[in-house]
């Protein structure tokens, strides 16, 4: 069943670095990517729109930066992917 992302909520305390989120979706067990949007974490918990996102499969990729090295890393503390029509949610935290 194809999925169309309409929302990605974080919840994320940055340290003072930098957090950004890819959504991408795929036809083909993500041998290729058919449509990605990228965007950068706040901190806190906030909500995302995506728009133009279709795909049989679709993963969430996280990228992390401190900006200094005694600095404290970022931190994901959970995100939720919202797809309609979608039966279960794709969500983690710890």
């Amino acid at each position: 069943m194809p999925a169309s992302p309409k929302e990605l909520t974080v919840a994320a305390d940055l340290n003072g670095g930098q957090i950004s989120a890819t959504v991408e979706t795929s036809d083909d067990g993500f041998r290729t990517v058919r449509s990605h949007a990228k965007l950068f974490v706040r901190d806190g918990v906030k909500a995302y729109p995506l728009r133009g996102l279709h795909g049989h499969a679709v993963r969430v990729r996280f990228g992390l930066l401190r900006q200094r090295e005694t600095a404290a890393s970022p931190i994901v503390d959970g995100f939720r992917l919202v797809c309609p029509g979608q039966t279960g949610a794709a969500s983690l935290a710890h």
